[in-house]
């Protein structure tokens, strides 16, 4: 079952780094590179991912949840983790 892509703004290489450091301690590790797909174990979610340097966006669509877990929990632990990676830089 997969989620809407959920677009963030102002994510520079600096964000992108912090957000990578956050996202492995919440279990949603965020690979290397400006694409890619990531999967939380522990949750069972995967999701793809793409960082586009020159405009600063990064895209996250969920593409595999349990259907007992609602989009709306995921988007807000990458949100949270956003605005964690934010305060870091």
């Amino acid at each position: 079952m997969a989620c809407e892509k959920v677009t963030y703004d102002s994510i520079n290489d600096d964000t992108m780094r912090a957000l990578r450091v956050v996202m492995k301690a919440k279990d949603l590790p965020l690979p290397d590179g400006d694409e890619g797909d990531l999967r939380s174990e522990s949750f069972n979610v995967t999701a793809h991912f793409k960082h586009d340097r020159e405009t600063q966006t990064l895209e996250v669509t969920v593409t595999d949840k349990p259907f007992f877990i609602p989009c709306s929990i995921i988007d807000n632990k990458i949100k949270d983790a956003v605005t964690e990676a934010r305060q870091k830089v």
